[in-house]
């Protein structure tokens, strides 16, 4: 049986053509993950080494953008997450993306975790200028 996507109401594998990515081992980004998925799963207890989810969850900036050129290339056949990208992208039973940007209830929930990655995307912005100086 192929693994898939732990998101509720998604149910991707790579057979569907896209990446599954395992929870990352940072405490801090994994719990976004959890909170993410717990938006949708009232079940979910916390996702363990082989949970995964799929690429249809993250926003473009989430990914290297050496891996999406080498997939859009096709050198290469499966993309790769920065150390802190945050799915975001709720996926409906019809396949459209849903951005937590459009709240439907639990607003205050959703702006927290909007919040949280972008204070993460600010981070990443800071260590890569500061690691970009240090090469220079």
């Amino acid at each position: 049986m192929p693994a898939r996507c732990v998101v509720a109401r998604c149910s991707n594998t790579t057979q569907d053509g896209v990446s599954l990515f395992k929870f990352p081992k940072d405490p801090h980004v994994r719990s976004l993950w959890d909170r993410f998925v717990r938006m949708k799963r009232a079940d979910w207890r916390g996702g363990h080494d082989r949970s995964l989810i799929c690429s249809a969850h993250f926003t473009d900036e989430c990914f290297d953008i050496s891996s999406v050129t080498q997939k859009k290339l096709e050198f290469g056949k499966r993309l790769l997450l920065t150390k802190t990208a945050v799915p975001t992208l709720n996926v409906c039973p019809n396949g459209n993306p849903q951005s937590l940007s459009q709240p439907k209830g639990r607003g205050a929930f959703r702006k927290k975790i909007i919040q949280e990655c972008s204070d993460l995307m600010g981070l990443q912005r800071v260590f890569r200028a500061n690691r970009h100086a240090d090469q220079n």
